[in-house]
């Protein structure tokens, strides 16, 4: 499969490789994925540039999130996932910049097999809206939280 690999943190277009590689291994808790779509983050070239406080081993995979279709399941995971479309979670657990991910199933969320993957990843920004407010936000009944997009991974 091929897979976008950082080969040093530096400008992308300098430290990004098109490599070929074998299919990863399948953990028992884990899917693989065969993507369909890859968001290219701000936050993704802050980790190429080497400035995004996460030191990645040599040659690394890159990308955060994603959306794809589940192509082979672990042995602890239901197997109703098997073709779903699903939501990749963005963690710097795996990388989404490639023909297929094997990603841990507890990063992943389903979607509707009609759900447009060029627009799915959007959803991401509301998990993560949500996490930050139900890990540092207290907010009463009635009560308001203002979240900002702008410069968003700068």
């Amino acid at each position: 499969m091929r897979q976008l690999q950082l080969i040093a943190h530096g400008e992308p277009s300098d430290v990004i490789e098109l490599n070929t590689v074998s299919e990863p291994t399948l953990g028992q808790e884990e899917v693989l994925i065969s993507m369909e779509a890859a968001p290219m983050n701000p936050s993704d070239f802050l980790f190429v540039r080497g400035i995004y406080g996460i030191r990645p081993a040599f040659p690394s995979s890159v990308g955060a999130e994603g959306v794809g279709r589940v192509a082979k399941i672990g042995s602890k995971v239901d197997v109703a996932l098997r073709g779903k479309r699903v939501l990749i979670l963005p963690t710097y657990e795996q990388g989404s910049w490639a023909d297929q991910v094997v990603v841990p199933v507890r990063n992943i969320v389903p979607m509707s097999d009609q759900a447009d993957p060029l627009r799915g990843h959007g959803a991401v920004h509301h998990c993560t809206r949500e996490a930050c407010r139900s890990q540092n936000a207290e907010c009463r009944p009635a009560g308001r939280i203002c979240r900002t997009g702008a410069a968003v991974g700068r």
